[in-house]
């Protein structure tokens, strides 16, 4: 058996001696080709020899320390010669066809954003290009089969190197890991998806062996797991094991807090807050994650100067699930009144632009705010370029309207008069504004809870 680890041994670190993958070795032409939509490489299919050896002595893998290096590199890398791009030699997440037959992946053919076509002519036969690309949907099912399976080995090389706490190369392999599956999709290959989120979500439950670190993983990718398994709607999951989970993080989130840890308590916060907000029916009544305490928490132990903000969200959260009683009980734990919280920063809403010929006499919605936390003090408008069509029934105008909680009108504006009639603020100008407060109903009536919407109105006739 030890014979067969130094001649698997041997075979990787001969393989990446041999690679050139930046293609700047002397001998890179002549060791290979350009054939068809890919590079053939002599060497290559040892990789596969090879790691069909390394399942032989699992044990003397997570020992070997250069042998293990040319195995992750290989697991992630050594693949049929069909799937690499042609252009960069990397493995294709998302095989596409351009207008001349040949076949890269989307993110070299395509221009992220713009979506605009990265060539204008083939890099092969220098034909021009059309601007669209046709996903190549055989070479695509083909590839997420080989990353299906490429998965499967590498959760058993991460399972062998936890169960030896290489933690380091563990957190490697997981990252490949949870690529590959991104680019099949979840929802291609549920199974797997499935047991590669456990898996990492299980060193959660496990104490790091680097004392300086909260957990094995990095927070953004426990929180990608634990999200990746929440889209699979498995209902076993959602019902304990999930919450358990982003109760761990939070756990992990308030370690950092009272060891001071404070950049750390930030992140872990921040995703504990992503995964609240995403899994809202999951996490909700005695399930929910305690971001708005303890951000507080982390504010008050930072030393930081203005705590409303923390205060506010603490407040307004017992508010909203019906806690009157702890929401009070907070206040006189934190020598506050209602009114000590109340939000006093402007709120803003636009309607950029509007053209309407709905020919009734109603008001129409342009724009609306959301919901208030409490009164206004005042509200400043403006409009600019406001007519009508210029001929027949003067029935145009623009509204501030009011609204209950209950989508109740409660009062309205008519904010620069009717288009084309006495006093309208429009008939000499194309420009115009008006100031409301407090002895307007739509400011005065104003409470807790309460929205404004933009209306406006055409006219029949």
């Amino acid at each position: 058996e030890g014979h067969i680890v130094t001649v698997a041994r041997k075979l990787l670190i001969e393989i990446g001696s041999e690679r050139d993958p930046e293609g700047q070795g002397d001998d890179a032409d002549s060791e290979e080709s350009l054939v068809g939509n890919g590079r053939i490489n002599k060497n290559r299919h040892f990789c596969d020899i090879a790691i069909g050896i390394l399942r032989r002595s699992p044990c003397d893998l997570v020992m070997e320390s250069e042998f293990l290096e040319h195995h992750i590199i290989n697991l992630s890398q050594s693949a049929p010669e069909d799937f690499y791009d042609p252009i960069f030699s990397d493995i294709m997440s998302d095989p596409v066809v351009l207008s001349s037959g040949f076949i890269v992946d989307r993110s070299t053919a395509i221009e992220e954003g713009s979506g605009a076509l990265q060539f204008r002519s083939c890099p092969w036969s220098r034909k021009p290009l059309d601007r669209k690309v046709y996903p190549a949907l055989r070479l695509k099912r083909k590839l997420n089969e080989f990353k299906s399976g490429r998965v499967n080995e590498m959760m058993a090389t991460a399972s062998l190197l936890l169960n030896a706490k290489n933690e380091r190369d563990f957190c490697k392999v997981i990252e490949m890991a949870q690529e590959f599956v991104e680019d099949i999709g979840p929802n291609g290959h549920r199974v797997l998806a499935e047991q590669l989120a456990q898996l990492g979500l299980s060193t959660l439950d496990l104490e790091p062996s680097d004392t300086s670190r909260l957990s094995i993983l990095q927070p953004s990718l426990l929180t990608k797991q634990l999200l990746m398994l929440y889209a699979l709607k498995l209902a076993d999951l959602v019902e304990s094991y999930l919450p358990s989970k982003a109760l761990k993080m939070s756990e992990m989130a308030q370690k950092a807090i009272d060891t001071k840890q404070f950049d750390e308590a930030e992140e872990w916060l921040a995703y504990c807050d992503q995964i609240q907000d995403q899994c809202r029916d999951m996490l909700a009544g005695n399930k929910e994650i305690p971001v708005a305490p303890m951000k507080l928490d982390l504010a008050k132990k930072r030393g930081d100067s203005d705590l409303v903000p923390f205060q506010r969200r603490v407040y307004f959260g017992f508010l909203r699930n019906g806690k009157t009683a702890a929401a009070q009980r907070f206040l006189e734990q934190e020598g506050l009144g209602a009114l000590d919280l109340r939000d006093l920063s402007p709120c803003f809403f636009r309607r950029s632009a509007l053209s309407s010929s709905i020919s009734d006499d109603a008001w129409h919605e342009g724009a609306r705010c959301s919901a208030l936390e409490g009164g206004v003090s005042h509200i400043f408008v403006t409009a600019k370029n406001f007519r009508d069509q210029d001929w027949g029934n003067q029935k145009g105008r623009l509204g501030l309207s009011l609204y209950s909680p209950d989508d109740e009108l409660v009062a309205r504006c008519n904010l620069f008069g009717t288009y084309r009639t006495q006093g309208c603020a429009f008939n000499d100008a194309p420009f115009a504004y008006r100031l409301l407060e407090a002895d307007q109903e739509v400011v005065s009536k104003c409470t807790p809870g309460c929205y404004y919407k933009f209306e406006f109105t055409v006219g029949g006739g």
